[in-house]
């Protein structure tokens, strides 16, 4: 497994782990509800179950159908939060590199200092997700 591999592992098990996940999937749940996005594919379904048929239909053939237009049907305002999720993910994911590589180096006063940064890049940019997310 490449390092962007175990990286992904790595933060999709600390998600895992502390919940955020979860939070995450019912967030982004909410707001499609809210645009109306989960009704409207539902319709969609519908109309391609009437249109071929219920005996002639399979959930590849529905889901293979419907894709498509599902990801139309995604908001910007949702695709905007998918980014933001995806720019935090690999920010915390460059520090997480940049801190193992840190402690792996001597202990000295150029490693701390790139530590100290890092950490006040992270801790930052925490405060600014949680002033922007809510």
């Amino acid at each position: 497994m490449n390092k962007d591999a175990q990286m992904r592992a790595a933060i999709n098990q600390k998600l895992i782990e502390t919940g955020e996940r979860e939070c995450l999937k019912e967030l982004l749940r909410a707001k499609l509800i809210e645009c109306g996005w989960k009704d409207q594919l539902k319709s969609h379904c519908k109309e391609v179950i009437t249109e071929k048929g219920l005996e002639h239909v399979t959930v590849d053939d529905l889901v293979a159908e419907i894709t498509p237009k599902g990801r139309a049907l995604v908001p910007d305002s949702v695709k905007e939060l998918l980014q933001r999720i995806r720019t935090f993910l690999a920010q915390h994911a460059a520090f997480k590199i940049e801190l193992d590589s840190c402690r792996k180096k001597e202990d000295n006063g150029n490693s701390r200092a790139r530590l100290k940064k890092l950490q006040t890049v992270v801790r930052n940019q925490k405060q600014e997700w949680g002033r922007s997310s809510g």
